[in-house]
This record gives C-alpha cells, structure tokens and sequence, in this order.
C-alpha cells in the first residue's frame, strides 16, 4: 500500500509540473532517439499490473514498432491512459494495449469496457482538470488520485511528437483511445 501511495503521489507532482510547463509555454519537452514501441509497451503494462493486481490486461503488437520518439514520454503517455481504464473502467473485462505497425506510421490504442464517456464530454476529456462523470458516480465525486491532467499531458506528449490522439466510447465499441504516431519527424512536419 505504501508503494502504491508513493505511486499516485509521484504521479500527481509530476502532472502538475508538466501542466505548469505547458502553460508556461514551454510545452512538454522531448528528446527523440530510435524508440522501439514493442518493450516502451511491455513497461507501461508492467507498471499498471503491479499496481492493479485484479485487473486483467491483454497486450497485441504487430509489426515494426521502431520510430523516432522520446521512449520515456511514450511510456509516460502509455501509462496515463492504461491507469485512466483500470480507473474507470469495468473489472469485468480487460483492458486491451494494441501497437500495430503501418508504412507511415504506429497507431496504439488502449480500451476498456465499462460506463461509456457521455458524448458532450469526448469534446472536454483532453482539457486540463477536466474529469468525465460516469454514470455510476454522483456528479460532484472526484477521485481521490486524480487532478483531471492525466489525459491532457498524453495529448501534449503525442502532439509533441507530431502525432494526433482521438477518442471513441459506447457500450458496443467499449472506449478506445487511438494515437497515431509517425513514424519519422519529417512525417509530422518537423
């Protein structure tokens, strides 16, 4: 329990120092290398499963996941949005980490089963101290490790790396997060 305490309070300094620097202007730094998503996703996983022993997971990768990014941010982003299913989604069912290899581009999603994201909130969810009610919580609950930044630093992260990031929630899809991510930075106009 302590470990995990030490998690989620290492994680809340961390997203109000990134949010800071973004409204700073300074945005999200990254240094790109030759990045291979394939073990950046095994790690990401990893971290989650030891924390939320309950959860199940399922992981699938294809491809060549070998890019040009910034590994540590990757897997910063990875685990926002893996932390963010198991946070809100159904213990019922896993939570899927996809990484597919394309000629121009990697596109991984994470998804869950659960209470679906209500449509005006898809709109907000990547704003910052934003938190999406579900319908099995009381509108005016918050949770107890979350600022509402989780979201928005991965969307500094992959606009950082030129890529985009979408969202798509009902109860027959499940909720999927998707980011593209291309493959070199000439690709995204860097």
């Amino acid at each position: 329990r302590i470990r995990r305490a030490s998690r989620d309070m290492n994680r809340l300094i961390t997203d109000l120092l990134e949010y800071t620097r973004t409204r700073l202007g300074a945005g999200i730094p990254i240094e790109r290398s030759a990045c291979d998503l394939g073990p950046v996703c095994e790690a990401s996983l990893e971290d989650i499963r030891a924390g939320n022993p309950e959860q199940q997971f399922v992981q699938r990768m294809s491809g060549d996941l070998t890019l040009q990014a910034d590994a540590a941010r990757m897997q910063q982003a990875l685990s926002n949005l893996l932390s963010n299913a198991v946070q809100h989604g159904s213990r019922l069912s896993p939570v899927t980490l996809t990484a597919d290899s394309e000629a121009d581009a990697i596109v991984l999603t994470v998804s869950n089963s659960g209470d679906p994201i209500p449509a005006d909130a898809l709109q907000a969810i990547f704003e910052p101290l934003v938190q999406a009610p579900n319908a099995s919580s009381e509108a005016h609950e918050r949770s107890r490790t979350s600022l509402g930044l989780g979201l928005f630093i991965v969307r500094e992260i992959v606009l950082a790396h030129g890529g985009s990031i979408a969202v798509e929630s009902s109860i027959a899809a499940r909720t999927v997060f998707t980011i593209r991510l291309p493959r070199a930075p000439d690709q995204a106009g860097l």
